[in-house]
């Protein structure tokens, strides 16, 4: 990928941390869709985790 002569460069401060963040992008990847759709299914494979792990708690008499 040829380099471009201007770089896109955020600069993001929390605290007294700068963060400097440029932007790399690939002519192909993965969608933002895609991304996303990943991001929630790990979310929901933690939430059906720990709603399984409260279950067999409660039957043992532990809350």
């Amino acid at each position: 990928m040829p380099e471009r002569s201007e770089t896109e460069r955020y600069t993001y401060q929390v605290n007294k941390i700068n963060f400097v963040v440029t932007p790399v992008y690939k002519d192909r990847g993965e969608t933002i869709t895609a991304i996303l759709l990943k991001l929630m299914e790990a979310d929901t494979e933690q939430v059906c985790a720990a709603a399984t792990s409260l279950t067999r708690a409660g039957g043992s008499g532990i809350l």
